[in-house]
């Protein structure tokens, strides 16, 4: 008699299982532009993002994750940017991310594109510690996305200045802050937010 193991369960496979189960909001989704532009988030909000953009964002043509460590991936986005496709980029914390945002700029400036900052909230979730770092949604999840105003990336200076880096960042804590309000307000009054 023979005993086979199941195959494990795919990271991939689970969060759109997760994502189907969960009710999503989109906040300021309307104003993306049809050309590829570069997302903006927190690394832990990466993969869930991806289950979101892969389910409801399907007008989109498609999206490349950057890997902070890849020069070739880094070309990669530059060709899905002036092919209309979208590139995602997770930022890690520290200077890595400042790193990454900085490689980000050259991208967007090289690309002629936006930089979208995204913030996420989502509750019941299981949180980073538990999950290789990342934010996953439990059945029944509430998600908030938060797309912020796009940051135009000048030609001049030639030189990126840290304070770009700075806007950017204080984006972003300005979209998580306002998808977490407007998670909050959703969880207690039980409708569904404005769009």
């Amino acid at each position: 008699m023979h005993t086979s193991q199941p195959p494990p369960v795919q990271p991939a496979l689970l969060l759109r299982w997760l994502g189907a189960l969960c009710r999503v909001h989109l906040i300021g989704a309307a104003h993306l532009p049809q050309e590829g532009v570069i997302f903006v988030m927190r690394r832990s909000h990466a993969a869930l993002f991806r289950t979101i953009y892969n389910q409801i964002l399907t007008q989109r043509q498609g999206f490349l994750i950057l890997a902070p460590e890849s020069d070739a991936q880094w070309q990669a986005g530059l060709v899905h940017l002036q092919d209309g496709r979208d590139v995602l980029l997770p930022l890690s914390t520290g200077d890595e991310g400042e790193r990454q945002l900085l490689a980000g700029f050259q991208l967007a400036r090289a690309a002629g594109r936006q930089l979208w900052p995204v913030g996420i909230s989502a509750a019941p979730v299981i949180g980073p510690r538990r999950t290789g770092g990342h934010v996953h949604p439990l059945p029944g999840a509430r998600v908030v996305v938060v797309f912020d105003t796009p940051f135009e990336v000048p030609q001049q200076p030639e030189e990126i200045p840290a304070a770009w880096s700075a806007a950017i960042l204080h984006q972003l804590q300005q979209a998580e802050g306002q998808a977490r309000d407007i998670l909050a307000t959703w969880r207690r009054q039980g409708k569904t937010p404005a769009p």
